[in-house]
């Protein structure tokens, strides 16, 4: 079941998330904690110590300057235990420091490997929703750092509740109207810093789109692929403008709510300060009849004062604790989003192909839509056929391509590899089997050995990447760069080489040539290349892939002219399917598309697309 976020998080919604946070993280790191709350326990009782310290040191210091006396013996103890307490505080603090630093670098690691091995888990559909952005930002921004704060926090008002208490101890000895006020103070405090930690927890939230649409604005200014694009069109001042408004924008809304903060605080303050000074009074008139020595006076004031700073350190992390509780629910439920369609009990291994791929009645639509983006989709897929999927912009082609990866689940309908179907299948099985490559590949900036190797990352021999890197025709290219298939790509790192687009999709094709699966599924792989050097990619796909079976979207219908069989889509929906004779025969939709592109290639568009 999801969390639930609200507005409000109760106290025991909030333990409940600090518990979980607790048992997924902390918990791994329990000496370090123990460790912690002893610290946290000394510091507590330095106060009070020292409290009773000042108070015998200014009683000694009154009589020697009253009788002139010599006697120093005892002044001088009490000094010595005092540097003592200072030297002690300073360590533990510092110790503190340390250990909260340590577990602060470890939780950060131990949340963003649990983040990563989510991710693994959920569906591609999942990062395509839009409504997801949010959750994907707030789930991983600072929440190692969110959650020690919280344990810091936690144990900080452990600390000041004790210390308070001992203050407490002291001050209703003298007077119970003191102790009382103490408890008073607090009440107001936390009230009021809670109700700010809300505040501000809430403009994050509704903040949250428009920080985003800030930084793809300002993000378009450091991209070497839309900075082109910007200084032609000189679009530069309008983004600028966008972008200004935006961030101008939420700084008046951000300014607005500190304006209104400090002044609650400066109430607040001002109302705790009238309170401690109406305490002092009260001492002074305890004194004036002879109840106080001036030691005494001194460490009740100085409790008094002291309690004031506890008091407010106090509500602020309680404070702090409300509002990254808010914040880190959004991890918690980033962490309980459903999984993937998780394996059947007894899953099958992916069939070795006899017959080939049976597809019927394939419905498929996004749950956040209503419209259906495949419909009533059949055929058949003989093992070793070479399959083309062609249809104009928005047929559902990758659609299509995507679910018979079993990256997407079909509404309705069925897909079967040897009449095993999909859903029984072992998804890492299945998944060995695919080789793929989308339109959209990506481009690692890493090695080059480390970009063709991904293709098969538990295949170590070389001999296989370089071979994989002669079938695109990389391999030419490769063997001019500085350190050949050790070289590192991209311009983000130092030192990095950087290629063309038509290099990366070269080194992309090596990468799904090098995995020795039974299907090759390509999303238009050639489609930033020259028609010589796609005839050229697709000549040798086709025959390192002569026992594979193979299906590929291209616009370029010159490319499906050798193909077993066309599928061709229009508005999700699968119209005729056939060779490329049979299809012109039909005289239907594509051989309209066929005539179109020959007819752009007669005229000198020799790049036509549909």
């Amino acid at each position: 079941m999801l969390l639930q976020i609200n507005k409000k998080v109760n106290i025991h919604g909030i333990l409940s998330n600090i518990k979980t946070l607790y048992q997924l993280f902390i918990k791994k790191s329990l000496k370090v904690v123990v460790f912690i709350v002893i610290f946290k326990l000394l510091l507590s009782l330095i106060p009070l110590i020292q409290l009773e310290i000042t108070k015998r040191l200014v009683n000694k210091i009154e009589i020697i300057f009253s009788d002139n006396s010599q006697e120093l013996e005892g002044v001088l103890l009490l000094l010595t235990f005092q540097l003592l307490l200072f030297f002690l505080n300073t360590s533990i603090t510092s110790l503190n420091k340390y250990n909260l630093f340590t577990l602060q670098l470890k939780t950060k690691y131990l949340i963003e490997k649990k983040y990563i091995e989510k991710s693994l888990t959920l569906p591609l559909i999942f990062f395509e929703q839009p409504k997801n952005y949010n959750l994907l930002q707030r789930a991983s921004q600072g929440q190692g750092e969110r959650l020690i704060a919280i344990i810091e926090s936690s144990l900080t008002v452990f600390q000041n509740i004790i210390t308070l208490f001992g203050y407490f101890l002291i001050l209703s000895s003298l007077s119970w109207y003191l102790s009382l006020g103490i408890v008073l103070l607090i009440i107001p405090s936390v009230i009021v810093d809670n109700k700010i930690g809300h505040w501000q927890y809430s403009q994050n939230i509704s903040q949250t789109t428009k920080d985003r649409q800030a930084s793809y604005l300002s993000g378009l200014f450091q991209d070497k692929k839309s900075i082109k694009e910007i200084i032609i069109f000189m679009v530069g001042p309008y983004l600028k403008s966008k972008w200004s408004f935006i961030i101008l924008n939420l700084m008046k809304e951000k300014t607005q709510l500190e304006r209104k903060t400090i002044l609650v605080q400066i109430l607040i303050g001002t109302i705790n300060n009238i309170c401690i000074l109406l305490a002092l009074l009260l001492l002074i008139w305890f004194g004036l009849k002879g109840q106080l020595t001036i030691g005494y006076y001194v460490a009740l004031s100085q409790a008094l004062i002291s309690s004031q700073g506890l008091i407010k350190n106090m509500s602020q992390k309680v404070s702090r604790i409300y509002s990254d509780s808010l914040f880190l629910s959004h991890l918690l439920e980033f962490l309980r989003y459903p999984e993937e369609i998780k394996e059947i009990k007894d899953s099958l291994p992916f069939p070795k192909l006899q017959t080939g791929i049976s597809v019927k009645n394939l419905y498929f639509t996004y749950s956040d839509q209503s419209q259906l983006v495949l419909k009533n989709i059949n055929f058949e897929i003989q093992k070793g056929q070479k399959v083309a999927i062609v249809g104009r912009n928005g047929s559902g082609k990758t659609t299509l391509i995507k679910c018979l990866l079993g990256l997407y689940q079909p509404t309705h309908g069925e897909i079967k590899f040897d009449n095993v179907d999909i859903k029984e299948i072992d998804k890492k099985s299945l998944r060995n089997n695919f080789s793929s490559l989308f339109q959209d590949f990506v481009c690692y900036q890493l090695t080059v050995n480390e970009n063709i190797g991904f293709g098969d990352i538990h295949n170590n021999n070389h001999t296989d990447i370089v071979e994989a890197s002669k079938i695109s025709g990389a391999n030419e290219f490769i063997e001019e760069l500085p350190k050949k298939y050790n070289t590192e790509l991209g311009r983000i790192f130092k030192q990095g080489q950087d290629l063309s687009y038509g290099q990366w999709q070269k080194l992309a094709i090596s990468r799904a040539s090098l995995k020795k699966a039974q299907i090759i599924i390509l999303d238009e792989p050639t489609a930033s290349l020259d028609p010589k050097s796609e005839i050229e990619i697709f000549n040798k796909f086709i025959e390192i892939a002569e026992d594979k079976t193979t299906i590929f979207i291209s616009h370029r219908l010159s490319s499906c002219i050798n193909a077993d069989v066309i599928l061709v889509l229009n508005n999700g929906e699968l119209i005729e399917q056939g060779s490329h004779q049979e299809l012109l025969n039909l005289n239907g939709e594509y051989a309209e598309l066929y005539k179109l592109q020959s007819n752009l290639y007669e005229k000198g568009f020799a790049t036509a697309y549909l």
